[in-house]
This record gives C-alpha cells, sequence and structure tokens, in this order.
C-alpha cells in the first residue's frame, strides 16, 4: 500500500495550535509504543474534545450497539460517525481487509436501522480512513488513508476531523423510500456486491463447485 501523507491544506496557525500539538503527540504516543485499542480511543477523545471539534462531551459515546438488536458495539460514536480504533490498521502490505469489513458492517446495520450515521473512520492513532456506506472494498484507493505522524501536524488533524464530525446525526427512519435508497437494485451498494459476486464467479468459474 502506497501510504499517503497529509496533504490537508495548511490552515492559520492560532493560539490552538499548542493544544492540538500536545494532544495529537499524546495519540502518536499511544500508537508508536503499542498501546491498546482503550489507550488509543482515550487520547483520540481527548484531541477531540480539548481541539474544541466537540464542545459537548455528551456527543461522544462509547461502547454502543450498532443497529438495533445488536450484539455488538462500535468503539465510539460522534455525532453522525462511527469510529473503530485498532493497534494497526495495515496488514499485509495494506489497510486490514477485516477491520475495514468490520466498520462497513456497522454502517450498513446502523443505516437498516435508521440511525443516520453517515460516515465511518478506522484508525490506529497514526492512520485514518474515512469510509461510507456503500464504498468499495477492494481495492482500498491510497489517497484515502491519511497519515498525521509528527505532533505539529496536530492542527491539520483538526481540520481533517472537523470537516467529518460537524454535522449530527440524522434519525432516518427505515421506510420503504430509505431502504429502496441505500439498499435497493440501483444502490451503490448491491452495486458493489453483484461486481464483487461477477468478479469472483469470473475469477473461480472453472472450480467444479462453482462452474453452473
Amino acid at each position: 500500500m502506497s501510504e499517503q501523507h497529509s496533504n490537508i491544506s495548511q490552515s492559520h496557525l492560532g493560539e490552538g495550535d499548542a493544544i492540538a500539538t500536545r494532544f495529537l503527540g499524546q495519540l502518536l504516543l499511544c500508537h508508536d509504543q503499542g498501546r491498546s485499542e482503550n489507550d488509543i480511543r482515550s487520547a483520540f477523545r481527548d484531541f477531540i474534545l480539548r481541539t474544541g471539534i466537540i464542545e459537548n462531551e455528551m456527543d461522544v459515546k462509547t461502547e454502543v450497539p450498532p443497529g438495533r438488536e445488536s450484539q455488538r458495539s462500535v468503539d465510539m460514536l460522534v455525532r453522525n460517525t462511527y469510529i473503530e480504533f485498532k493497534t494497526n490498521i495495515v496488514s499485509g502490505g495494506g489497510v486490514s481487509a477485516d477491520a475495514v469489513a468490520q466498520l462497513d458492517d456497522y454502517l450498513l446495520k446502523a443505516n437498516q436501522s435508521g440511525y443516520g450515521i453517515v460516515n465511518g473512520i478506522l484508525t490506529d492513532g497514526k492512520r485514518f480512513l474515512k469510509r461510507n456506506i456503500g464504498d468499495h472494498i477492494l481495492p482500498l484507493a491510497p489517497s484515502s488513508v491519511f497519515i498525521f505522524d509528527r505532533a505539529e501536524q496536530g492542527h491539520r488533524l483538526r481540520e481533517y476531523l472537523a470537516g467529518i464530525l460537524d454535522t449530527e446525526a440524522r434519525d432516518i427512519k427505515p421506510s420503504k423510500e430509505t431502504l429502496t435508497q441505500h439498499l435497493g437494485i440501483d444502490s451503490d451498494l448491491l452495486k458493489q456486491a453483484t461486481a464483487l459476486l461477477f468478479a469472483a464467479h469470473r475469477d473461480n468459474r472453472d472450480e467444479p463447485a462453482v462452474a453452473v
């Protein structure tokens, strides 16, 4: 995977930069020292609260079910975004397919439940991958992975996250119209699933169990 360092445009340097630098430094320390997912999550929470991205700590929820009657839990919910934390989101030279699939499944369950969650973030404290329902699983575009590996990039991480976390979740009831929009025959998710099935059949059509 060709990782891309953050190319978020420079923002005006202000008095909040020292805070952003300090708390990104703490987040990176958790990553570099191989600390637990909970430690990374805690440092991330400190970053978004102390830098002012999120003013009300009640907007930050942890261990929430991704959908109705789900027995699993999402690491963090911030407004309209699910966030999953890993100690390292890179596996085999690319972003961990299992971790991406887990987050995508949470987004799907939220959509089916009408929760109005529109974004997902997968991060290990240094790398950040933004996901939306219906995004392609493979291949992952290198440009979608941003790396913030220096504490001085704190203001850039703040700008990046503010652009994602600036919207309240909409309460969308799972009506016929919304289910058709997101899961119907013309939905991106169904098109993606169909394309993957066709590709899998093409690549394995000579197998006895597949050839029909």
